[in-house]
């Protein structure tokens, strides 16, 4: 914790010419107001070095645009954290983590910054409207940065120039790792991946849910080298992280009445072919309704060198995400 003196304050808000009182964003549900001088305040706060404060700035204002959602996800019994990927020339030039324990401990910049976010929500947005059920370890501090590769960076992606530097920011569950310590061919790789998407209990049974993908190195090399790209990807796992109708009725996700495509009528059992146990194993008998998760996946490469773990982080409710260029 580092004291806000005038001082300190005055020199974070040089680094980006802005005056005390300029308005970075606000939530207009709870009538507060994100002041310039406020989010340098506790920039100081967290622990963060001046040339930081460009990054942070960046991030308010997208964690402030109408489309982003703030209050729902903020205050959401879901309990999201808000996970900042960025992009550019800033990663090298603040010496930000895109490798090894990429969401560990360890690195000031990526702790700093994410915490600062945090502690713009508790203190000028209200921490009395966090109504998170349990919350995740990524709600102290969720930010990295993407490393260099073959493949399109993430913010050209999402629409802006590649010599940019910008902050993506997904409000997100907690991290889940996947592993996979032996497949090389693409389609093994990636198999395993979207069967941990589409876990029943998760986020993406919800509803039109985003996905955010985080692909360790080893992963890569074999994705990359077998010509697949970033849009490869988010294709092929769009079309494989999906459940049959049958296990959402299982799980009271769906309460719809089932219509047997087979028979084009109504089944009096409420169910469809495939979908009871009795008949498993008969021709002709399997599931043909079918829910596909709408995902839209932020692929982006990052991690340590010699690690077979991709991570995804499910979005809240309708994956509510942005990306904003660094000034």
């Amino acid at each position: 914790m580092t004291s806000p003196t005038e001082a300190k304050v005055l020199k974070f808000l040089g680094t980006t010419g802005l005056a005390p009182d300029d308005i970075l964003g606000f939530v207009p549900e709870r009538n507060r107001v994100f002041t310039a001088e406020k989010v340098a305040v506790n920039a100081v706060l967290a622990g963060c070095l001046p040339e930081y404060f460009p990054v942070v700035v960046a991030a308010v204002r997208g964690i402030s645009r109408p489309e982003f959602g703030l209050h729902g996800v903020s205050a959401s019994t879901a309990g999201a954290g808000i996970l900042m990927v960025i992009n550019g020339p800033v990663v090298r030039e603040l010496g930000l983590n895109s490798g090894q324990n990429l969401m560990g401990p360890g690195n000031r910049a990526n702790a700093t910054i994410g915490r600062t976010l945090r502690l713009v929500l508790y203190n000028l947005a209200g921490r009395e409207f966090d109504r998170s059920t349990l919350g995740h370890p990524g709600k102290y501090s969720f930010c990295f940065g993407e490393q260099e590769s073959r493949w399109e960076p993430l913010h050209v992606m999402r629409g802006l120039p590649g010599e940019t530097s910008a902050v993506t920011l997904f409000a997100s569950e907690g991290p889940n790792q996947v592993q996979n310590h032996s497949a090389l061919k693409p389609e093994n790789i990636l198999n395993t991946i979207a069967d941990r998407m589409r876990a029943l209990g998760s986020f993406n049974m919800g509803g039109d849910v985003e996905c955010a993908v985080i692909i360790c190195p080893e992963h890569y090399e074999s994705l990359s080298n077998a010509g697949w790209e970033k849009r490869t990807v988010q294709e092929y796992l769009h079309e494989k992280a999906c459940r049959p109708l049958a296990d959402l009725k299982r799980g009271g996700l769906n309460e719809s009445p089932l219509v047997s495509r087979r028979r084009g009528d109504h089944d009096p059992r409420g169910r469809f072919p495939g979908s009871d146990p009795a008949d498993h194993g008969r021709r002709g008998c399997r599931t043909v309704l079918r829910l596909h998760v709408r995902l839209v996946q932020s692929a982006c490469v990052s991690g340590g060198d010699r690690t077979h773990r991709p991570v995804l982080c499910r979005g809240h409710l309708r994956g509510y995400r942005g990306t904003v260029g660094i000034p």
